[in-house]
């Protein structure tokens, strides 16, 4: 995962042990963060705008995130809503949200775990993997055989020139 701004960086590793993630600083090449997590249950990982903090979808437990420092902690976050992402994760900068594939769309979620948008498919699927474009108007998604496409300015507010 890379933060919005480019400048950190999150790696997962999986071995039979323990599921590390860490977090690097890419200018001064130095290890931020490393935060263990439940070994085979992590599903995907991102980093916000700034990569101060770290987001992780976990099988079991859901969403959860952690500031981006030592000794940081994985906490709940998102109530129902991120108790259901436990797929893809995404953080769209141009909307300063986060993008959770879940098993009937997509959630979009701010930083206090709050939905602010649903994107449904109207079709079920266990292994749905979405991915929006940077400014987060353009969607796509595959998954139980089907690939879905969505053009969403009229669901987004438009930004202003200036904001």
């Amino acid at each position: 995962a890379a933060s919005g701004d480019g400048n950190r960086i999150a790696t997962l590793e999986y071995s039979q042990e323990s599921t590390v993630v860490r977090v690097w600083e890419i200018r001064r090449r130095t290890m931020l963060a490393q935060i263990e997590v439940d070994p085979y249950a992590v599903s995907d990982i991102a980093l916000d705008a700034k990569g101060e903090l770290l987001f992780v979808t976990h099988e079991k437990k859901g969403l959860m995130f952690t500031k981006t420092a030592k000794r940081s902690e994985l906490k709940p976050l998102g109530g129902d809503s991120g108790s259901s992402c436990t797929g893809r994760l995404q953080w769209i900068s141009g909307l300063n949200l986060l993008s959770c594939s879940v098993s009937g769309g997509e959630l979009r979620i701010d930083r206090d775990g709050k939905t602010k948008n649903k994107l449904e498919t109207g079709l079920k699927s266990s292994d749905w993997i979405a991915a929006s474009s940077a400014g987060g108007r353009r969607l796509a998604a595959v998954g139980g055989g089907h690939l879905l496409v969505w053009w969403i300015d009229r669901v987004m507010p438009r930004r202003r020139r200036g904001d």
